[in-house]
């Protein structure tokens, strides 16, 4: 598909700094309570890798479209991979992260499971036929393949890049 030029290993990150709160933190505290304060971390988290090209306009306002639209519906796919995309006037092009939690986080998934890997695109209004060919082709990737297992596995970002590439 082409995907590598819109991904450098600059917004590859094998592990996520973002991990789920203790069991003593939740103690109490409704899943509703916590669970938002998680999934931004997350986009706060997967912004900081896409902000490492130069096509996003600006920062703010692209965490801001990213969260929203996270509020609006899960991006959680199932299968343990989440898909926080947003096509937003604050990138000049579509730009593409992947972001990697070993243990995996609680991210409101619909199967339940937790989620181990986060593809994050974001791209102009414009840019319907990347976006929409990418999306298509996660789907596939995420339902009929061994994605996630072989995610896992990975040791480098380019690694993982071309893995990727290979799936989509």
């Amino acid at each position: 598909m082409g995907l590598m030029r819109y991904l450098s290993e600059s917004r590859v990150r094998l592990e996520l700094e973002t991990t789920m709160p203790s069991e003593e933190e939740r103690e109490g505290i409704p899943r509703d309570r916590w669970l938002p304060t998680l999934k931004e971390r997350v986009i706060r988290e997967l912004c900081d890798l896409l902000l490492t090209s130069t096509d996003i306009r600006n920062q703010n306002k692209l965490f801001l479209d990213l969260h929203n639209r996270e509020k609006q519906w899960s991006t959680a796919l199932g299968h343990g991979v989440a898909f926080p995309h947003v096509r937003t006037m604050h990138t000049r092009t579509l730009v593409f992260a992947i972001g990697r939690s070993t243990p995996g986080l609680d991210y409101d998934s619909p199967d339940g499971e937790p989620v181990h890997v986060f593809f994050s695109m974001v791209a102009p209004p414009y840019e319907d036929q990347i976006y929409r060919r990418f999306a298509k082709q996660l789907a596939i990737a995420v339902t009929y393949g061994s994605l996630v297992e072989r995610v896992l596995e990975v040791k480098t970002p380019g690694e993982m890049m071309r893995l990727v590439d290979d799936l989509v």
